[in-house]
């Protein structure tokens, strides 16, 4: 089970490194809570912030295992996942934020 999470997820990151262009394509008037695509992690942390500053934000890591055909390896650790969460007198509120994965700069891809 844990290799078709970690499978799914790469797909993912490999879409979402696919669609990257898309996020420069973003209207500048786009957001959601202050939140846009392409932003920066403390950009994005700046506007959950400003938008509810008692949000509880939990990040998740995310690295890649690979083989060089000798060894196996593993990359160094990076952002993957933020999500901010609220509870309220309707309902809880989620918000999640995924991020692009290295080489490029970490940039919000989906809000």
């Amino acid at each position: 089970m844990e290799s078709n999470v970690r499978a799914l997820v790469f797909s993912a990151i490999i879409l979402s490194a696919t669609l990257s262009t898309t996020v420069s394509a973003a209207p500048p008037d786009w957001d959601i809570v202050g939140l846009r695509l392409g932003m920066t992690e403390d950009q994005a942390l700046a506007a959950l912030n400003a938008y509810a500053p008692d949000m509880a934000n939990q990040t998740t890591g995310m690295s890649f295992s690979y083989s060089d055909g000798l060894r196996n390896h593993q990359t160094a650790e990076f952002l993957s996942m933020i999500k901010a969460t609220k509870q309220r007198a309707k309902g809880d509120e989620l918000i999640e934020l995924y991020f692009s994965s290295p080489p490029q700069e970490q940039r919000v891809l989906t809000v």
